[in-house]
């Protein structure tokens, strides 16, 4: 089934207000990701880039949005933003050049661990029955906050684009499905106002931290 799509500015703001999140907000925190990105050199290994702008997007996010009630956990390196009021969790992923475009099916640019495979499987059975079995709920501990959403980002040099999206399917740890995409405005860079060493647009490798649930 194809994905509800929300590309429009007025339904955008609309859909993200239902939880309690702003278009200026999540915007924000992926351009925090991007001065991260750029602000790297020659000089830095090839996979930091990726790391910073994930770092840098999911403390921004989380600077922005605990002082409005949400909480944090990075419970087995399993870094999330939640809700209870809104009842989401919020992930922070790299994703492929398909981010952020109408037209095209995003996946995220890395595999990811078997925490992130529970929270998408938790998604498809919540439209289901609304609920995880106990067995992995107790483990995961995210029924409680309901469904898991993931900001996807892509960022480049000279290009900066973001959704938010309800992953519906993953395999081999990519995800490469969603029930629904919340596309963000794109964001402008000025390449005039850029100051690196490099100018290659490629993203780069993303970091990524092996997850393994505990026996």
């Amino acid at each position: 089934m194809p994905a509800l799509i929300h590309s429009q500015v007025w339904d955008v703001q609309n859909r993200l207000a239902e939880f309690n999140l702003s278009v200026d907000s999540l915007q924000e925190a992926v351009q925090a990701g991007h001065l991260g990105f750029i602000s790297c050199t020659e000089n830095d290994p090839p996979t930091v880039r990726g790391l910073i702008a994930w770092a840098y997007t999911l403390r921004r996010l989380r600077e922005i949005l605990i002082p409005a009630g949400w909480k944090r956990d990075d419970a087995q390196n399993f870094s999330r933003t939640f809700s209870k009021e809104s009842k989401i969790n919020i992930l922070v992923a790299t994703g492929d050049k398909g981010t952020g475009r109408v037209n095209l099916h995003p996946r995220t640019k890395s595999p990811k661990g078997q925490l992130t495979e529970l929270a998408v499987s938790h998604n498809i059975q919540h439209a289901f029955d609304g609920f995880l079995p106990r067995e992995k709920s107790e483990r995961l501990s995210l029924s409680v906050y309901g469904m898991t959403w993931i900001l996807l980002a892509y960022i480049s040099v000279t290009e900066v684009r973001a959704e938010l999206s309800l992953p519906s399917n993953i395999e081999d740890g990519h995800i490469l499905a969603w029930e629904e995409r919340i596309i963000l405005p794109r964001i402008e860079v000025d390449p005039d106002s850029l100051e690196v060493s490099s100018t290659d647009n490629d993203p780069g490798p993303e970091f990524n931290v092996p997850v393994r649930l505990k026996s």
